[in-house]
């Protein structure tokens, strides 16, 4: 057998990847684990305050498609719980980046109308859908209700109007 062909294959570095440079993620990806991880902590600190752990914040996550049942599901419920999270602030993004292409005036002033887009993503989330799906539902926890309303704005949308803004639109 000739094992020439191979070793001059072999000595080439055309085939070796460049690794000084790192990849880049794509804008979505970038923005989903920011949006992501800024509700993530700002839950878990608000939470921290009560002691209640981390872990019990990305249950809480899965418990809005798994209701109480999540909380009992112990390592899986949390990871459950971060897919749930980091999913609906991909949508998050996602949906900003769509409504700026259709309607570009919002990426000029990005932190009106990003703060206004998470006032509207807090009031589906947490009023409308909740409503629709037990209309004698009612809020136990105002200060949360608020919490969640300032999360919503200023780390949710805000951000998503700035990646968009940045040019960085993932739609």
């Amino acid at each position: 057998m000739d094992c020439e062909p191979l070793m001059r294959h072999a000595n080439t570095y055309a085939d070796i990847p460049d690794l000084s440079t790192p990849a880049r993620l794509s804008p979505l990806v970038q923005a989903t684990l920011v949006v992501g991880t800024l509700d993530l902590a700002s839950c878990g600190l608000y939470w921290a305050f009560r002691n209640v752990p981390i872990w019990r914040v990305a249950q809480g996550s899965a418990s809005l498609l798994l209701g109480p049942k999540a909380y009992s599901l112990g390592v899986s419920g949390v990871l459950f719980g971060l897919v749930v999270l980091y999913t609906m602030a991909a949508l998050s993004v996602a949906g900003f980046g769509y409504i700026s292409e259709r309607y570009p005036a919002l990426l000029r002033a990005p932190l009106r109308w990003g703060a206004a887009y998470g006032a509207l993503l807090y009031t589906l989330l947490w009023v409308l859908i909740p409503l629709a799906i037990d209309p004698t539902w009612h809020i136990v926890h105002y200060d949360w209700m608020f919490t969640l309303l300032l999360i919503h704005m200023f780390l949710i949308g805000v951000p998503c109007a700035l990646f968009a803004h940045w040019g960085q639109s993932p739609h």
